[in-house]
């Protein structure tokens, strides 16, 4: 019988979903101390991966957890847009911060992308949370990403092409062009089983 800590992410989230799916029939208390655990599981895996802070790991699967994102796919989006960078900035345009918010999105927030730049990602990460609690749940690989990249791209077709604007300015055509160039870099697995 494999251990928990060589089990790989997918297993892990299987079995702990086996076991809360059984207690809860027969002690739901238990269950739902055993449910508010998984994010801390979900965690380690994230920052195993990326190698970053555990509390900043934790911070984005809570968040994953209470605004019903997949976790993995929110850890991925943030490496491919900002590299878990809190202060990174994209040369071309005002996209600053974990996940790339733009001037007119932090003002809508009640902040600046310079401020957003200005904060740890531990802090940013209240942003986040605030930008993606709008949206409801994002369970795929293609709603998160096209959420932080290009929202009204999230119910479209991965072939679909984006407007002319978009595409001349980020060299990507499609949701689909936009998720393989993310995914050469994820270090998770696309999407948490549920």
């Amino acid at each position: 019988m494999k251990k928990f800590k060589d089990m790989s992410p997918r297993q892990k989230v299987y079995g702990a979903t086996a076991v809360a799916v059984g207690v809860t029939m027969l002690l739901p208390d238990f269950a739902n101390a055993g449910k508010s655990m998984l994010p801390s599981f979900i965690a380690d895996d994230i920052a195993d991966a990326y190698g970053i802070d555990e509390a900043l790991a934790l911070s984005i699967a809570q968040t994953a957890d209470d605004l019903d994102i997949d976790p993995y796919a929110l850890a991925n989006v943030i490496n491919h847009e900002s590299g878990f960078n809190p202060a990174a900035k994209n040369p071309n345009s005002s996209a600053s911060g974990l996940i790339q918010f733009m001037e007119k999105t932090a003002r809508r927030l009640g902040t600046t992308t310079a401020h957003i730049r200005s904060l740890g990602a531990l802090d940013q990460m209240q942003y986040v949370r605030a930008y993606f609690e709008p949206f409801g749940p994002l369970r795929s690989k293609h709603s998160v990403a096209m959420a932080v990249f290009y929202p009204r791209a999230i119910n479209w077709p991965s072939f679909r092409p984006f407007p002319l604007r978009v595409i001349r300015a980020n060299k990507v055509f499609t949701p689909g062009g936009y998720l393989r160039r993310m995914s050469r870099h994820a270090k998770l697995p696309a999407v948490i089983p549920r």
